[in-house]
């Protein structure tokens, strides 16, 4: 299981349910997510449940009010405007149950120091220090919980 999402799942806040992948790739984090697990990217590929999303419109009806636990993990920071993406998240989230966004970013401090000096930083359109990550997700009105 990746790391970071082992360590995400240790989280004693992290409520049981449906998770959504956000930026999903070609679905290797979803076998470790529960059962009924979706992810969306660019690219569809159904055998791993990933479905096509432009990242731009809102999701389809589908899949409004359906998720405990949205994953975005090393995604943000290539959302040409982070602020509307978040807003448009809140459609999808269970508002019967608790839910959650997890966002995870790269550190921009850390990306100009050391070995990962310009790391990925060519397809980045969004650099986030903790402090700029934390507002931005704020300003989406959402309460910031770690």
């Amino acid at each position: 299981m990746p790391r970071r999402l082992k360590f995400a799942q240790r989280l004693k806040f992290i409520p049981e349910g449906i998770w959504l992948d956000v930026g999903a790739g070609n679905g290797e984090y979803l076998q470790f997510m529960p059962e009924n697990s979706l992810g969306v990217d660019i690219v569809e590929n159904e055998l791993k449940s990933v479905y096509k999303w432009n990242f731009l419109d809102d999701l389809p009806p589908q899949f409004h009010s359906k998720f405990n636990v949205v994953w975005c993990s090393n995604f943000l920071e290539h959302v040409l405007d982070p602020h509307r993406f978040l807003i448009r998240l809140r459609k999808v989230l269970n508002k019967k149950d608790n839910s959650i966004i997890l966002v995870a970013c790269p550190n921009s401090i850390l990306l100009q120091k050391g070995p990962w000096r310009g790391t990925l930083a060519q397809d980045h359109v969004n650099f986030f220090t903790l402090r700029t990550l934390k507002l931005t997700i704020e300003f989406a009105g959402y309460e910031v919980l770690f």
